[in-house]
């Protein structure tokens, strides 16, 4: 049933008159659940409980639409009538008595529609915020690109020692944890002497790796450098062990091999 009044859509209860008015002692509370529906419809057409402005509610039609027993719809009709909460203008049509008392006031419909007005500005402006959050995704999205920019031309770049050590060096992993440790020692020989180094090892394994034998894996760059590993000496002379630890482990290898297979030249 549509609305005859659409000034509200809905109707106020007054909690203090609903919990301790008379309404609670004068009604049974199978009754006070009909009254409120009474109410709910009296909101619809300005007080009244009818059809339209001419035709009553048939029982039946009206039972049905409150979803109760006729029996229980005419005890409540006739109680509403007996403590005057309602009269009957016309053969089946009611108004509620006192209606006005259950309405707002002038200043608190003020108000109510204030705050609806407030509501749908606050819809209006939701129904613009996917542009709105596009748009900042967008201004976010450029600021990130500035921003790194930004950083990017702050950052300095690597020494040119260490850029000439990394590009030399066999394995590369690790670049900026091997960055941290070249800063960290401040006392480090020319980048000749490291370079040189490093390809003396280079050749050394090389060398290893010709004659079949055992060449372990190259250390973590950041390792080599945090060890200082270019003042290792590779080399093995008059059949010494060299004095790098690890060529120097590889030479006791090799010897040990050589004492219990013998020498490779006597087997060929």
């Amino acid at each position: 049933m549509k609305s005859k009044d659409d000034s509200l859509k809905w109707f106020p209860l007054w909690r203090d008159k609903w919990i301790f008015g008379s309404t609670r002692i004068e009604l049974q509370h199978d009754e006070r659940a009909i009254w409120v529906d009474f109410m709910a419809l009296a909101s619809m057409d300005s007080g009244f409980i009818r059809a339209n402005p001419v035709t009553a509610y048939p029982v039946p039609q009206l039972a049905g639409l409150l979803c109760c027993k006729e029996a229980l719809l005419l005890r409540s009709i006739k109680r509403f009538l007996e403590t005057e909460k309602i009269k009957e203008t016309d053969p089946g049509i009611y108004y509620l008595l006192n209606w006005e008392e259950f309405q707002l006031s002038d200043r608190q419909r003020r108000r109510i529609c204030a705050h609806a007005g407030l509501m749908a500005e606050k819809l209006d402006m939701m129904a613009e915020k996917p542009d709105a959050m596009a748009e900042t995704a967008a201004l976010n999205k450029d600021k990130s690109r500035v921003d790194k920019s930004i950083k990017r031309i702050g950052q300095k770049n690597p020494p040119d020692g260490f850029t000439l050590f990394w590009s030399s060096y066999p394995k590369k992993v690790k670049k900026q944890n091997t960055l941290k440790e070249w800063e960290k020692i401040k006392e480090k020989p020319a980048i000749e002497i490291i370079i040189g180094a490093l390809n003396k090892q280079i050749a050394y394994r090389e060398q290893l790796q010709q004659d079949g034998k055992f060449c372990p894996e190259w250390q973590d760059p950041e390792r080599w450098i945090k060890n200082r590993r270019w003042e290792d000496e590779t080399e093995v002379q008059d059949g010494k062990p060299p004095t790098d630890v690890v060529a120097g482990r590889l030479w006791e290898i090799e010897q040990r091999r050589k004492n219990r297979n013998g020498s490779p030249d006597k087997n060929s």
